[in-house]
């Protein structure tokens, strides 16, 4: 469940696991302001609102820069943008891989968060 920081239901985030070293992402979000949003994937599960903080860092496991588009290599958590349409809906779905230790932490025991 996504929720915003005042507690509202905002959408619904799924991760699956494919494979050793893969998981495909399905996002779904309504009734949020038109726009073009950042999303990232975060190393704790635990989200508290208002300010999030408690989500931790980027989920980084390779120890890379961060930006979807960095000529270095970026952040397992950095993640394409969501365009929120104008009736305020959203919907993508990617697949996050790479690496055999992504899968082991993301999916471990304290989960992760997802934040836009």
């Amino acid at each position: 469940m996504l929720i915003n920081a005042v507690g509202q239901q905002k959408g619904r985030v799924k991760f699956a696991q494919q494979g050793n070293d893969s998981i495909a992402v399905t996002i779904a979000v309504d009734d949020m302001q038109p726009g073009t949003y950042g999303m990232h994937v975060h190393t704790s599960g635990r989200c508290d609102a208002p300010d999030f903080a408690t989500a931790g860092g980027h989920w980084n496991p390779a120890a890379h820069q961060h930006g979807l588009e960095n000529p270095d290599g970026h952040h397992a958590g950095d993640l394409p943008n969501l365009v929120v349409n104008a009736d305020g809906e959203g919907e993508t779905s990617m697949t996050i891989s790479g690496t055999l230790h992504a899968v082991d932490g993301l999916l471990d025991a304290d989960g992760a968060a997802f934040i836009i």
